[in-house]
């Protein structure tokens, strides 16, 4: 995106332009002085929407402008904290499915998640075209060491299997990962599966061996790839990275399967074998972003995350699944922390846990203590795994308009993430309330099952994280107004139409109407460029 607009050159203003357009546009440059700055501050009364987010929702757009520059020149990954929303049970919808969508449409997706090989509780749903599961014959438990690298905790993504030594898998063996064809990581490219599992120490007689196939209800016979034997064994124990490639072409329309067996040419995995992390990887896309779900419980607040990450040693898990979570990328790990805190906060008056600590956690102060103190933890980690503190990201909220007698309160909590992103360089924040209200909400059937003002429906969370990318596109570049990304003549002749035909987006100081100062205030930012 240009920092700059670009000269203006005739044959640029030839540009057909409506008689309305072309008055307004000189008298717009003549008075172009007369425009006035104007602040936005939070719990401004003119009501947004969906559609027409105020930008100033945004805080800390340098921060965000420094992720979004990277994420369009290599690869990024981002984690979400969240609470029920982040997975909404059988629905398949969520904040981790509808963020993943918009992300992946705003750049490219370049690999799934990061996936447990036997998810458990609400991380073995179906979310965002993808699930994993593995059944008997696999077990739980497994060596002691491999016990000790899993989160302890089932808030964290969790759960692996295990075959006993000698027990063979039926060729036919269907359970794995799917991930069905719409998945945004792109199915008909060149994909690389992998899949990090566990070496038993040099004596382990173990075999492996793993299929990309057709999903069913399609023929488990039809792969797409197939692996040889591959050793459980290894010089000492401990986790061992392994990979399939799977070309590039059309797939069957029921998605793709990848299980520990091989029906098409009856061989299967022989134990001990114990599977850990896996993912699939796009690797026709160098740049782009790849989102997983890093912690998600229900009905709990930020004061139960921090107390989750306070009450157990996570140094050796955390550190497995921080790699986990950036091996793939291009460069020097860099993670974006989405948490999605906020809601369950009002009702929580315990002692907050935070550099603090001591103050009443459903107050603003109390909130932003625990915030500080989940982002000092995660600091804490990332710098054991030896990564560059510049390169980890945090962003707090927005979340979802609640009920009119809670805002008071959500904007409490907006304005700590306000006081965070202030005094730390690595911290951006959007304020919920001022991308919609609990009254549009209702409207438009964006509350689960049209009356549960605490959880999304499909439609509401994905509108929800739409919304959340046009905020954040409006606060980089204010003047895009075509949204090309780049600034040209075209923004100013398209918000001019818009402003002439009263299109409400064209209310670019937010008073409420658009006025003659919405024009002179565009021009200034075009002028201005991208900030």
């Amino acid at each position: 995106m240009r920092s700059s607009p670009p000269l203006v050159r005739p044959h640029i203003l030839a540009r057909p332009l409506t008689r309305r357009g072309s008055a307004c546009l000189a008298l717009a440059l003549c008075l172009l002085g007369s425009s006035s700055a104007f602040a936005q501050p939070l719990g401004s009364p003119v009501p947004p929407t969906v559609n027409n987010p105020n930008r100033f929702a945004v805080f800390g757009v340098p921060v965000v402008k420094r992720f979004f520059g990277l994420a369009a020149s290599r690869r990024v990954d981002i984690a979400i904290i969240a609470d029920s929303n982040g997975r909404v049970g059988a629905a398949a919808s969520g904040h981790e499915d509808a963020m993943s969508r918009a992300w992946g449409q705003r750049f490219p997706m370049y690999a799934t998640r990061v996936e447990p090989s036997a998810p458990s509780g609400a991380y073995g749903t179906t979310t965002c075209s993808q699930w994993s599961l593995l059944a008997s014959p696999f077990t739980n438990g497994g060596p002691a060491e491999l016990v000790a690298i899993a989160f302890p905790d089932a808030s964290f993504p969790g759960g692996q299997g295990f075959l006993p030594e000698g027990v063979q898998l039926s060729p036919g063996y269907n359970w794995g990962t799917v991930l069905a064809y719409d998945h945004p990581v792109g199915l008909e490219s060149n994909l690389r599966f992998h899949l990090t599992h566990w070496g038993f120490g040099p004596a382990s007689t173990g075999v492996l061996r793993i299929s990309a196939r057709v999903a069913w209800p399609g023929s488990i016979y039809s792969n797409y790839a197939a692996s040889g034997p591959i050793p459980t064994s290894s010089s000492a124990p401990g986790p061992i990275d392994t990979t399939l490639d799977i070309p590039a072409g059309p797939r069957a329309t029921t998605g793709l399967s990848i299980a520990p067996a091989d029906a098409a040419n009856s061989t299967s995995t022989i134990g001990p074998y114990a599977p850990l992390w896996q993912r699939i990887e796009n690797l026709d896309r160098p740049t782009g972003i790849a989102l997983s779900p890093l912690w998600e419980q229900g009905g709990r607040s930020a004061r139960y995350t921090l107390e989750t990450f306070q009450a157990h040693d996570f140094t050796l898990p955390m550190a497995e699944w921080l790699r986990q979570a950036t091996r793939l990328q291009s460069g020097p790990p860099v993670l974006l922390v989405h948490i999605m805190h906020g809601g369950n906060d009002i009702g929580d008056y315990g002692p907050s846990l935070g550099p603090v600590g001591g103050l009443n956690s459903s107050t603003g102060p109390g909130h932003e203590d625990n915030i500080r103190g989940i982002i000092a933890a995660l600091r804490g980690w990332w710098l054991q795994s030896g990564f560059d503190p510049a390169n980890l990201f945090f962003q707090l909220g927005p979340y979802h308009p609640r009920p009119a007698n809670e805002t008071v309160r959500q904007i409490a909590f907006e304005q700590a993430w306000r006081d965070i992103a202030a005094s730390d360089p690595q911290v951006f924040a959007l304020a919920g309330t001022m991308l919609s209200t609990p009254e549009e909400f209702a409207q438009r059937g964006f509350l689960l099952n049209g009356v549960d003002a605490y959880h999304l429906s499909l439609d509401g969370f994905r509108a929800w994280a739409s919304t959340m990318l046009l905020a954040i596109d409006r606060a980089i570049c204010p003047a895009d107004f075509d949204r090309d990304r780049a600034l040209t003549l075209a923004d100013v002749f398209a918000f001019l139409d818009a402003w002439f035909a009263r299109d409400p987006t064209t209310d670019f100081n937010y008073s409420g109407t658009p006025t003659m100062q919405d024009i002179f205030d565009f021009l200034n930012a075009w002028f201005a460029g991208c900030p």
